[in-house]
């Protein structure tokens, strides 16, 4: 009967305590006696005996550490990931999330709670601020073709990061939404098929969220702000665009096209409009 071994855990570097006390369970690598390990483990015990002539806590509370461990996990951080980051055992990691302890070392406690949870250790982010953002690029009339070419990537990958299949996306792409989002989610865009597809699965506009809350997946949108593109708001942005590409001269069939429009509908708002201005001028004739 053979069995099969798992491969052995990364060490800690050197020049840390947990590298000079080695492993608790698991033979995954020996402990160092080095100088730089012997100095960090010196310093390490200088600085607890300092804390605690000055009345330092030593200790901090578990659930404290706890709820921000979970924090990570819920933005996709895994607790080896977490382990690796703050450089203590992974056991710790599932004892200060399931162990029956009140209390956590004070520099264990600091490890994992200087970790942010947008920012991974792999790069990567969670999801659903750039899958928003896309969302409300779209209500306004981007298509996620368009957003896609722009932000560097694939159609399919925002196509999934969109519907959601997607949990985490790289940092860079998540930047580079964010920029076309700060300048383009308030300007309305050139697709009426975006928007009535934006409109159909309910996706808001930017003023449905409010500052960061966009990035927070608890957070809901205001959607009393009238931030969905309702029957009146969605004809405003098409006679907008009408009049935008009729002011360059394109003509009805081209409009229609482009917009996704039936050439009578964009035949009687053209007529709308010119009808419109020649009241205007005969009005200032007189």
């Amino acid at each position: 009967m053979t069995t099969t071994r798992t491969p052995n855990r990364q060490a800690p570097p050197h020049g840390t305590p947990a590298r000079y006390q080695g492993p608790r369970r698991h033979n995954d690598w020996q402990p160092c006696r080095c100088t730089d390990c012997r100095t960090a483990v010196r310093r390490a015990e200088k600085i607890q005996e300092l804390r605690r002539r000055r009345g330092h806590n030593s200790y901090i509370s578990r659930e404290t550490v706890a709820t921000h461990l979970r924090t990570l996990l819920d933005n996709g951080w895994t607790g080896q990931m977490v382990a690796d980051a703050a450089q203590i055992n992974r056991k710790t990691v599932w004892n200060i999330l399931n162990a029956d302890i009140a209390t956590v070392r004070h520099d264990t406690a600091q490890a994992v709670l200087a970790l942010a949870p947008t920012r991974r250790p792999d790069g990567t982010v969670p999801s659903v601020g750039t899958r928003r953002r896309a969302h409300a690029l779209a209500a306004m009339g981007w298509p996620l073709s368009w957003i896609a070419e722009q932000a560097g990537l694939s159609f399919t990958g925002l196509r999934d990061i969109s519907a959601g299949r997607t949990k985490s996306v790289k940092g860079t792409y998540r930047d580079a939404i964010d920029a076309l989002y700060r300048t383009h989610s308030m300007r309305p865009g050139p697709s009426q098929v975006a928007r009535r597809t934006a409109l159909r699965k309910g996706w808001v506009t930017a003023a449905a969220w409010d500052g960061a809350a966009i990035d927070d997946p608890s957070a809901t949108p205001e959607t009393s702000c009238d931030s969905n593109l309702n029957r009146n708001g969605l004809a405003a942005l098409r006679r907008a665009d009408v009049e935008h590409l009729d002011g360059f001269g394109v003509s009805v069939e081209e409009i229609a096209r482009r917009l996704g429009m039936a050439e009578s509908t964009v035949k009687g708002i053209v007529k709308e409009l010119r009808a419109g201005e020649r009241r205007n001028r005969s009005k200032a004739a007189a």
